[in-house]
């Protein structure tokens, strides 16, 4: 059974080139471009895992989260935070360098394809 993981970015290019890339690895791909579509395609679908944008308009990847980690439905689908502020090099083993927060991951928008997808099979294999 493939396993789903659900992409939430409000770049519509970002969501055309990852999802392909997804699919290629074997994955079904569910899409979103805003926090409110996505907590409910969460709870519709039940991914196993989320790669979410951090910086959207109105809903954005703190806030999307929160309504996430505050739902008995969809509160241990691990997370992936994305972000283009980010640098790969400002980034180590899915932590903001010099931070280990919790079960907080992230991975630079600008990361190769091979890069994403090691990172999605350490976290759901």
């Amino acid at each position: 059974m493939k396993k789903k993981i659900l992409i939430v970015d409000d770049e519509e290019d970002f969501l055309n080139t990852t999802g392909p890339i997804l699919k290629n690895a074997g994955y079904e791909i569910i899409q979103s471009s805003n926090g409110k579509d996505a907590a409910n395609l969460a709870r519709k679908h039940r991914p196993d895992l989320i790669l979410l944008d951090i910086n959207m308009p109105g809903i954005d990847g703190s806030r999307t989260t929160d309504i996430l980690k505050n739902d008995d439905s969809t509160r241990n689908i691990p997370i992936i935070y994305l972000s283009g502020l980010l640098k790969e090099a400002e980034i180590e083993d899915g932590h903001i360098t010099g931070s280990k927060v919790g079960d907080v991951h992230f991975i630079s928008k600008s990361q190769t394809p091979k890069k994403l997808l090691e990172a999605i099979k350490k976290s759901i294999g």
